[in-house]
């Protein structure tokens, strides 16, 4: 079983310095070979939101880490969690209201690996603490997600079927949670990369 959203960002992150680092040493002896790069990373990052719209954050980190020498966009979602975290987590409770009322008629899934795996994680610990017990499972995977993605953390084929049972139970609020959580921790990650190089 394997799933995008569970890759860790680091392999993802690895894996474009290679290609990217590779093709921009063999583009340098031509005029215009870091344009040229920097066209085929945006092909990149174009099917990459293709194939998973929450993955915006990602590309634009994968951008920050690849083209150091540019200027971050203003308004990207990475600028946006960077600056207003809060507004971030607006977002996030607006769609966990959206959610709630969209599902307050149907039976929820239980998830107890998703849910122990939250606790152990700690993750959303006071986030949801208010929701009623039988919702938080569901609430809590998308964070459980994002972080497996953000550390590299193992993943077991049962924890797996539960996030992707988290998904299809509601894929809108899996979705915008999961971007939400992995934006807030890439700006983290890239907080503490920056600490570490200053010490």
């Amino acid at each position: 079983p394997f799933d995008w959203r569970l890759l860790p960002v680091r392999v993802w992150g690895e894996a474009a310095r290679r290609y990217f680092g590779s093709l921009r040493e063999a583009l340098a002896v031509i005029d215009g070979g870091d344009a040229i790069v920097r066209t085929q990373f945006e092909r990149f990052r174009e099917r990459l939101l293709a194939r998973e719209p929450g993955f915006n954050g990602l590309g634009g980190w994968l951008g920050e880490e690849l083209f150091v020498e540019t200027e971050r966009p203003s308004r990207s979602e990475l600028a946006v969690a960077r600056a207003a975290p809060a507004t971030v987590e607006t977002c996030i409770d607006g769609a966990r209201k959206e959610l709630v009322a969209a599902c307050a008629d149907v039976h929820w899934p239980e998830l107890p690996r998703v849910f122990g795996r939250a606790a152990e994680l700690k993750v959303c610990g006071r986030r949801f603490r208010t929701e009623e017990s039988y919702r938080q499972p569901i609430l809590v995977a998308p964070f459980v997600a994002a972080e497996i993605a953000l550390h590299g953390f193992a993943c077991s084929p049962a924890e797996l079927f539960e996030l992707r049972h988290a998904r299809a139970f509601e894929p809108a609020w899996f979705d915008a949670a999961y971007a939400a959580a992995l934006c807030l921790g890439l700006v983290r990650l890239s907080e503490s990369r920056l600490t570490e190089s200053q010490a």
